[in-house]
């Protein structure tokens, strides 16, 4: 029997913007986690920040939480926007074949192998030099302070997540030498095949992007229910956070 503490399915978004995408995705993410025997987290809220899009930065601070509280296993990070389509899939085969300590996509057109996405990745906390990366990813956002932090209104005003990613991978070959790539059309993309995310560039409104993960996220789980009713008594929360409040710093 595959041991749950192994890999953890972890989501987070705000309380307001994003948090009905997020309702959408994970009852279908759960779902899969329950057929694969995966561990399930979510946080809704902001960690650090101010503004509906800091959510973002979530991500960095959950990591360093995990490592803190001493989980050792492999974290499986979906944004609120990513959901999976085939509950079949198992992704402990992908680590094994990938055999990497972290798996990512390609982000945008360097073609560099820094150049990632972070929108659905895995990264295995076991390995030091993941714990370090994720740690520095940790020491650039903290190096933002509380008062740029709530100037910054608008996405970008300061670097999100991503160009944080970067700018640290691009300065280590060590760092860059535990990325294991996939295909987009695997996962990242709203055409994938295992987890598909669906972004603001592929749907012309917010109100048309929310419908279409809601009508997707249904179809999966109404198709997935045909075959296997266990998937909506099944859940699991094995690995908890430290409690939070929903803004904390």
């Amino acid at each position: 029997m595959r041991n749950r503490s192994d890999v953890l399915l972890l989501q987070t978004a705000d309380a307001q913007q994003y948090l009905p995408m997020l309702q959408a995705t994970a009852v279908v993410n759960q779902a899969y986690c329950a057929r694969q025997c995966l561990s399930y987290s979510q946080f809704i809220g902001i960690k650090r920040g101010f503004f509906p899009w800091h959510a973002c930065f979530n991500r960095i601070v959950l990591i360093k939480e995990m490592i803190d509280v001493g989980f050792r296993g492999w974290v499986f990070y979906l944004d609120a926007d990513a959901f999976m389509v085939d509950l079949s899939y198992d992704v402990r085969r992908l680590i094994s074949e990938i055999a990497k300590p972290i798996i990512m996509t390609p982000g945008g057109l360097t073609g560099e192998h820094w150049d990632v996405n972070d929108g659905v990745f895995l990264v295995d906390l076991s390995v030091e030099a993941v714990q370090e990366l994720m740690l520095a990813w940790h020491t650039d956002f903290m190096a933002t302070s509380h008062e740029a932090l709530r100037a910054a209104v608008e996405w970008e005003s300061v670097p999100s997540d991503q160009p944080r990613l970067h700018r640290i991978l691009r300065k280590s070959e060590r760092f860059q030498s535990c990325l294991g790539m996939v295909d987009r059309y695997l996962f990242d993309h709203d055409k994938s095949s295992f987890v598909r995310q669906i972004l603001r560039a592929n749907v012309p409104t917010w109100e048309a992007r929310l419908a279409r993960v809601r009508k997707e996220t249904k179809d999966i789980l109404r198709a997935a229910a045909a075959s296997d009713s266990r998937l909506f008594s099944e859940a699991s929360h094995d690995v908890s956070l430290p409690p939070e409040s929903a803004i904390a710093f």
